[in-house]
């Protein structure tokens, strides 16, 4: 069943792209992250490399003390590049030895995120975009959520 609203999607600028630009959106991107229903977060499944997310997300939280009542949700996009990279391009889905390594990836990304955010195990999808996997999934989980009401004209 479709959800009776429709989504406004604010797609900010990313972090870590250097110190100059992280300072140049951080009050647009901190405005966005503080009015948002649900937060999209997207991280590369390929990497334990995560501190710039974390500190990007201390920044927006204030050290932790200023949460959002926002949902959030982890979309760990290229999927398709998890160890040992033999994604089975016939079916369009991880193979058996990729998906045997994947919860152990939703459990670190849990335990690396859930410090700073609320985060549920439940809310972090396994995706690739570039392949369409599992984006029927992540829009799912979005829509479990139903919107308070926000507006977005900064980035669209």
């Amino acid at each position: 069943m479709l959800p009776d609203w429709t989504w406004q999607l604010c797609d900010t600028p990313g972090v870590g792209e250097s110190e100059y630009a992280d300072e140049e959106h951080f009050a647009q991107v901190y405005e966005t992250f503080h009015s948002a229903d649900v937060i999209l977060w997207v991280i590369q499944a390929d990497t334990r490399a995560f501190a710039e997310d974390q500190k990007a997300l201390l920044k927006l939280t204030d050290n932790g003390k200023n949460r959002t009542q926002a949902h959030y949700v982890i979309a760990l996009n290229q999927i398709d590049r998890v160890y040992p990279e033999n994604w089975d391009s016939m079916k369009n889905c991880p193979s058996p030895e990729q998906s045997s390594f994947i919860p152990e990836k939703i459990d670190i990304v849990y335990e690396r995120f859930s410090l700073y955010i609320p985060i549920r195990k439940t809310n972090i999808v396994p995706c690739s975009v570039l392949l369409s996997y599992g984006l029927e999934n992540l829009v799912n989980v979005i829509n479990e959520f139903e919107p308070k009401g926000v507006s977005c004209n900064e980035f669209i």
